[in-house]
Parts: C-alpha cells; sequence; structure tokens
C-alpha cells in the first residue's frame, strides 16, 4: 500500500527539496527542517521514477536494514535467539512501519543510529581502526539524516565517560575524545546553517520539554524557561545513567539502560494542528 495515499505535506518538502540542484540541497537550510542527506539521496532516486510507490520504497529499503542492524547488535548483546525476536518485533512495530511508509528521513536516521550504536559497542569491545572508522563514518551519516541523533551521541558520550573512569583506560579515552572530534569536523559543514533550519522547523513544532511538563506535576513552577527545564532533565539523566551503570550488574544490559534514557528527557511535542495534516487529503 505504498502507493494507496497520495502525499501529505512534510513529504512533499522533501520532493520539493529533493528536486533542487544538490548546492542548493546542501546549502539552503530552509528548503527542509532536517539536515540535507536524505534529501540529497532522494534527488538521485528520483531518476527511479516520481510515483508516490517509488518515492516511499527509498524509505522501506532503510527501513528493513534497519532490521538487519538490530538483528546483529542484538545478537551481540544477547544471542541468536534474542535477536531474531528483536529484529521480529521491530519489523512488525506500528511506528517502525509507518515512518517506512513516508518520504521523509526517520528510517534512514534510525539505520545510521543502530549502526553507529553497533559499531560504539565493538570499539568499547575491541577497538581496532577498522570499528572507530565505522562509528565515526556511521555517527557523522546519522548526524547528517536527521537531527534527533544528537541526542544518541549524548548517549554514548554519557556512557562512556562513565565506562572509561571505571576502566581506567586512558589509552581508549584518547582515542574517544579524536573520534568525537573527527565526527564534529566531519559535521561542522552544516554546523552554520542548523539555526536557521531549526528556525524553519519550529513553524510546525513546540520544543516543550516532557521534563517540565513532570515538575509542573510536582509543583515546581518553572515560568515557562525551557532552558531550566532542560538543564534539570540533563542533571537528572546524568545522574540516572550513572547510577545504572554503577549498579547494574549486568554489563550487556547497561548500554540499553542508557540508550532509553535520555530519548525520554527530551522530547518534540507536535501541536495538534499539526498532528491533523498526517490525515489530511
Amino acid at each position: 500500500r505504498l502507493g494507496f495515499n497520495s502525499l501529505w505535506l512534510d513529504e512533499s518538502v522533501s520532493v520539493a527539496a529533493a528536486q533542487s540542484p544538490i548546492w542548493q540541497i546542501v546549502s539552503s537550510p530552509r528548503l527542509d527542517s532536517q539536515p540535507p542527506f536524505y534529501d540529497v539521496l532522494l534527488h538521485f532516486w528520483l531518476s527511479v521514477g516520481g510515483s508516490e510507490f517509488i518515492l516511499r520504497f527509498l524509505s522501506v529499503f532503510w527501513g528493513v536494514l534497519s532490521v538487519a542492524i538490530l538483528y546483529r547488535f542484538a545478537k551481540r548483546l544477547f544471542g541468536a535467539s534474542v535477536a531474531l525476536l528483536s529484529a521480529f518485533l521491530l519489523a512488525i512495530a506500528p511506528f517502525h512501519i509507518w515512518y517506512s511508509q513516508e518520504v521523509r528521513s526517520y528510517t534512514l536516521g534510525a539505520f545510521f543510529a543502530l549502526t553507529s550504536l553497533y559499531f560504539f559497542h565493538r570499539v568499547l569491545s575491541k577497538g581496532g581502526k577498522t570499528y572507530w572508522l565505522a562509528y565515526v563514518l556511521a555517527t557523522v551519516a546519522g548526524l547528517y539524516a536527521n537531527y534527533s541523533m544528537v541526542i544518541l551521541v549524548a548517549v554514548e558520550n554519557v556512557y562512556f565517560l562513565v565506562f572509561a573512569v571505571r576502566s581506567k583506560n586512558v589509552g581508549l579515552a584518547q582515542k574517544w575524545i579524536i573520534g568525537q572530534a573527527f565526527i564534529w569536523i566531519g559535521f561542522s559543514p552544516w554546523l552554520p546553517y542548523i539555526s536557521d533550519s531549526l528556525q524553519f522547523a519550529a513553524k510546525d513544532y513546540s520544543t516543550l520539554i516532557t521534563a517540565q511538563r513532570i515538575f509542573e506535576k510536582l509543583g515546581l513552577n518553572l515560568a515557562g524557561s525551557e532552558l531550566v527545564a532542560g538543564m534539570l532533565a540533563l542533571v537528572l539523566l546524568v545522574l540516572s545513567i550513572t547510577l545504572t551503570i554503577r549498579y547494574d550488574p549486568r554489563p550487556r544490559l547497561r548500554l540499553l539502560w542508557a540508550s532509553r534514557l535520555v530519548p525520554i528527557s527530551l522530547v518534540l511535542e507536535v501541536r495538534p494542528e499539526s498532528a491533523t495534516c498526517r490525515f489530511a487529503g
């Protein structure tokens, strides 16, 4: 049913951006509310065809690859049986199917996020040059695919900080700093455009932080200060991850705990009038 519905608003934005020249895609943040990687891929994919089915099949491709990389990652952590169950659950997950049917960057971002985590684990386990290179490339690709990748990079850095302190591996810490430097050097060409890109996206999204709502329920009036709420959420986040890694006796679960705690604390809420656009037409 990839071609059952016509393109909705955000999908049309992606197609319009992809129809622009490459130089304009990579230098005009107002073409889209996300970094340009997906629009560049879609630019070349348009040569295959312009029907809804063909346009959406690019997202299906990355969605299927996400299932495969999750299997590899879960197998390293828990073994083949858990890996098969994990892959099956992702394959039937409603949100994953939903975004695999959209002409947007979400499954591309999910694939590189999972790939980054996979090689992050390999780096901590073996630390070979090939794994380091793969980790850096996957993380940079994820940053160019979707801004949500910044949250995952924060997860990895917080986890590694606690890991390095506990292991007292100075050499690994030095390699990590170099690796992070290469990641941000790789993403630096897009940094001047982030402000305009996010301002463009702010028309459709309210940046209310989930933690702020939690504090209000507890009777803590932050007077609408999202910055204060964000800082408090970050403090609680670091504390939670630190305690989890410090006291959880199962090392293979520590990375999963860390990756679950970060997204909970920083969530964008879609305004109701924006959400209804999904069903328009």
